[in-house]
């Protein structure tokens, strides 16, 4: 059970914890209440202040893919690129190989510091996201 900081004081949802990442204390959890249905994956803190809390609204996706590429556990994996794009896009081309999370920041801070017609960001492309 985690309280739901939008509702009457004391209000409690159910959500199901289905990955733990310690290193960070962090989770993603599953609950058809609260921001679900419409968004029932969330991040969590996994040792949060009594009672533990359901989170705020920006940490809660559609589906479980979207929730792991924001979390802290996909940060260990190197699926990591630079995506170059211009204003009006989004997500750009990329213009790396797949590599760390430090190691792609890195190259996003430099190339950033160009200060050229581009933006630099990092992200991965294992999923495509709707432009």
């Amino acid at each position: 059970m985690r309280a739901w900081d939008y509702g009457k004081p004391g209000q409690q949802f159910p959500c199901w914890i289905v990955l733990e990442h310690a290193a960070s204390n962090t989770s993603i959890a599953y609950s058809e209440h609260g921001f679900g249905p419409s968004f029932p994956w969330g991040l969590l803190l996994l040792a949060d202040k009594k009672p533990m809390s359901m989170g705020m609204d920006s940490g809660w996706f559609d589906y479980f893919l979207e929730a792991f590429f924001e979390s802290h556990a996909a940060s260990e994996l190197p699926i990591w690129r630079v995506f170059r794009s211009k204003a009006d896009e989004y997500p750009g081309e990329a213009i790396t190989p797949e590599g760390s999370w430090d190691g792609t920041w890195a190259e996003v801070t430099r190339l950033r510091s160009r200060k050229d017609r581009f933006g630099y960001h990092c992200s991965q492309s294992i999923y495509a996201r709707d432009a």
